[in-house]
């Protein structure tokens, strides 16, 4: 079986998303499973995200609760696995990048 440890600031959909269509089949097929991280849980106001350094609209992320979410699901599986931080710097998730990460 294969597992996935998600980090979000919204669990819930980490939660619906692993009973709906294809992934929920292989949820209850035994196939795959997946847990959720919320990197709300690691910082103590409960604000993972500030306002950018340059003003203007919207928020940016903190690393440190990010990064601390992450140690914590690596220290639960007890193993080291490959991370995939998906953000606007990062190249395309598309078909030919799943592909590779299967190989």
């Amino acid at each position: 079986m294969k597992h996935f440890d998600l980090i979000s600031l919204f669990p819930q959909t980490v939660h619906w998303f692993a009973e709906l269509g294809v992934t929920g089949d292989a949820v209850r097929r035994g196939l795959i499973s997946m847990t959720a991280w919320n990197p709300r849980d690691e910082c103590a106001s409960g604000r993972p995200d500030d306002r950018g350094y340059g003003g203007g609209p919207g928020m940016v992320m903190q690393a440190e609760p990010v990064a601390r979410a992450l140690r914590k699901a690596q220290g639960a599986s007890g193993a080291r696995r490959p991370v995939a931080y998906l953000s606007p710097q990062g190249r395309r998730w598309d078909q030919g990048l799943a592909q590779e990460l299967v190989q």
